[in-house]
Protein backbone atom coordinates (compact mmCIF):
# COMPACT_ATOMS: atom_id res chain seq x y z
CA UNK A 1 0.00 0.00 0.00
CA UNK A 2 2.80 2.35 0.86
CA UNK A 3 4.42 1.78 -2.57
CA UNK A 4 1.18 2.72 -4.34
CA UNK A 5 0.91 5.88 -2.25
CA UNK A 6 4.52 6.87 -3.06
CA UNK A 7 3.94 6.19 -6.77
CA UNK A 8 0.78 8.35 -6.75
CA UNK A 9 2.51 11.22 -4.98
CA UNK A 10 5.46 10.99 -7.42
CA UNK A 11 3.14 11.05 -10.44
CA UNK A 12 1.36 14.14 -9.11
CA UNK A 13 4.67 15.88 -8.44
CA UNK A 14 5.85 15.26 -12.02
CA UNK A 15 2.57 16.32 -13.63
CA UNK A 16 3.72 19.94 -14.07
CA UNK A 17 7.29 19.21 -15.19
CA UNK A 18 8.48 19.75 -18.76
CA UNK A 19 10.07 16.33 -18.97
CA UNK A 20 6.81 14.68 -17.94
CA UNK A 21 5.24 15.69 -21.25
CA UNK A 22 3.05 18.52 -19.99
CA UNK A 23 4.38 21.27 -22.24
CA UNK A 24 2.68 22.34 -25.43
CA UNK A 25 4.80 23.52 -28.32
CA UNK A 26 4.19 26.90 -29.95
CA UNK A 27 4.42 27.80 -33.62
CA UNK A 28 7.46 29.78 -34.76
CA UNK A 29 6.35 32.15 -37.55
CA UNK A 30 9.45 31.93 -39.75
CA UNK A 31 9.01 32.48 -43.51
CA UNK A 32 12.61 32.48 -44.71
CA UNK A 33 16.28 32.39 -43.79
CA UNK A 34 19.09 34.23 -45.53
CA UNK A 35 22.85 34.26 -45.08
CA UNK A 36 25.33 36.60 -46.76
CA UNK A 37 29.13 36.67 -46.93
CA UNK A 38 29.42 32.92 -46.40
CA UNK A 39 32.92 31.45 -46.44
CA UNK A 40 33.66 30.19 -49.97
CA UNK A 41 35.26 26.78 -49.79
CA UNK A 42 34.60 24.53 -52.78
CA UNK A 43 33.50 20.92 -52.40
CA UNK A 44 36.08 18.15 -52.67
CA UNK A 45 35.02 17.65 -56.30
CA UNK A 46 35.83 21.32 -57.07
CA UNK A 47 32.20 22.40 -57.50
CA UNK A 48 30.29 24.98 -55.47
CA UNK A 49 29.06 23.83 -52.05
CA UNK A 50 25.80 21.95 -51.55
CA UNK A 51 24.15 24.18 -48.95
CA UNK A 52 21.37 23.65 -46.42
CA UNK A 53 20.07 25.60 -43.42
CA UNK A 54 19.14 24.43 -39.95
CA UNK A 55 17.34 26.15 -37.11
CA UNK A 56 18.83 24.84 -33.88
CA UNK A 57 18.11 25.27 -30.20
CA UNK A 58 20.79 26.53 -27.82
CA UNK A 59 22.09 22.98 -27.36
CA UNK A 60 22.57 22.48 -31.11
CA UNK A 61 19.53 20.19 -31.54
CA UNK A 62 18.00 20.53 -35.00
CA UNK A 63 14.47 21.96 -34.99
CA UNK A 64 14.23 22.53 -38.75
CA UNK A 65 16.35 21.50 -41.74
CA UNK A 66 15.92 22.90 -45.26
CA UNK A 67 16.37 21.04 -48.51
CA UNK A 68 19.90 20.86 -49.90
CA UNK A 69 20.69 23.37 -52.66
CA UNK A 70 23.16 21.52 -54.90
CA UNK A 71 26.18 23.44 -56.23
CA UNK A 72 24.82 26.68 -54.79
CA UNK A 73 26.26 29.95 -56.03
CA UNK A 74 26.84 31.54 -52.64
CA UNK A 75 28.65 34.59 -54.01
CA UNK A 76 25.43 36.57 -53.45
CA UNK A 77 24.47 34.67 -50.30
CA UNK A 78 22.09 31.79 -49.75
CA UNK A 79 18.45 31.56 -48.70
CA UNK A 80 15.75 29.06 -47.84
CA UNK A 81 11.99 29.60 -47.90
CA UNK A 82 10.09 27.81 -45.16
CA UNK A 83 6.65 26.48 -46.03
CA UNK A 84 6.13 24.05 -43.17
CA UNK A 85 5.22 24.54 -39.54
CA UNK A 86 8.09 24.92 -37.10
CA UNK A 87 7.35 24.44 -33.42
CA UNK A 88 9.43 25.29 -30.38
CA UNK A 89 9.03 24.66 -26.67
CA UNK A 90 8.87 28.31 -25.65
CA UNK A 91 8.68 31.72 -27.30
CA UNK A 92 11.71 32.75 -25.19
CA UNK A 93 13.84 29.75 -26.18
CA UNK A 94 17.14 30.71 -27.83
CA UNK A 95 17.34 29.70 -31.49
CA UNK A 96 20.21 29.88 -33.96
CA UNK A 97 20.47 29.58 -37.74
CA UNK A 98 23.27 27.41 -39.10
CA UNK A 99 24.38 26.95 -42.71
CA UNK A 100 26.08 23.72 -43.74
CA UNK A 101 27.94 22.34 -46.73
CA UNK A 102 26.35 18.93 -47.38
CA UNK A 103 29.00 16.26 -47.93
CA UNK A 104 27.12 13.07 -48.72
CA UNK A 105 25.30 12.78 -45.39
CA UNK A 106 23.98 15.22 -42.81
CA UNK A 107 26.35 13.78 -40.17
CA UNK A 108 29.41 14.50 -42.37
CA UNK A 109 28.31 17.99 -43.34
CA UNK A 110 30.59 20.91 -42.54
CA UNK A 111 29.12 23.91 -40.76
CA UNK A 112 29.92 27.05 -42.72
CA UNK A 113 28.49 29.58 -40.25
CA UNK A 114 26.09 29.93 -37.32
CA UNK A 115 24.11 32.98 -36.19
CA UNK A 116 23.86 34.68 -32.87
CA UNK A 117 20.74 33.56 -30.96
CA UNK A 118 17.21 34.97 -31.33
CA UNK A 119 13.80 34.14 -29.88
CA UNK A 120 10.30 33.82 -31.33
CA UNK A 121 9.26 36.76 -29.13
CA UNK A 122 11.96 38.94 -30.74
CA UNK A 123 10.85 37.89 -34.23
CA UNK A 124 7.18 38.57 -33.39
CA UNK A 125 8.05 42.23 -32.70
CA UNK A 126 9.52 42.96 -36.15
CA UNK A 127 9.17 41.83 -39.80
CA UNK A 128 12.72 40.44 -39.77
CA UNK A 129 15.75 40.07 -37.53
CA UNK A 130 19.33 40.68 -38.67
CA UNK A 131 21.92 38.62 -36.83
CA UNK A 132 25.68 38.49 -36.84
CA UNK A 133 27.77 35.36 -36.88
CA UNK A 134 28.47 33.33 -33.76
CA UNK A 135 31.59 31.82 -35.33
CA UNK A 136 33.89 34.79 -34.80
CA UNK A 137 36.07 33.95 -37.79
CA UNK A 138 33.53 34.92 -40.45
CA UNK A 139 31.66 38.05 -41.44
CA UNK A 140 28.50 36.14 -42.28
CA UNK A 141 25.23 38.01 -41.65
CA UNK A 142 21.87 36.30 -41.22
CA UNK A 143 18.31 37.48 -41.74
CA UNK A 144 15.30 35.65 -40.32
CA UNK A 145 12.03 36.84 -41.86
CA UNK A 146 8.75 36.55 -40.01
CA UNK A 147 5.81 34.85 -41.66
CA UNK A 148 2.50 33.63 -40.32
CA UNK A 149 2.44 30.77 -37.83
CA UNK A 150 1.35 27.57 -39.52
Amino acid sequence: MRNILLFSVGALALAGCDFAGSTSDIAAPIASLQASALPTTPDADGTAPDVFFEIQDAGGRTIYRSDVATDADISQGASAAISEAITVRSSTMGLQVAVFDFDGSFQNSRRMARSLPFTVDELAATPSISLGSNDGSTTTQFTVTRGTAQ
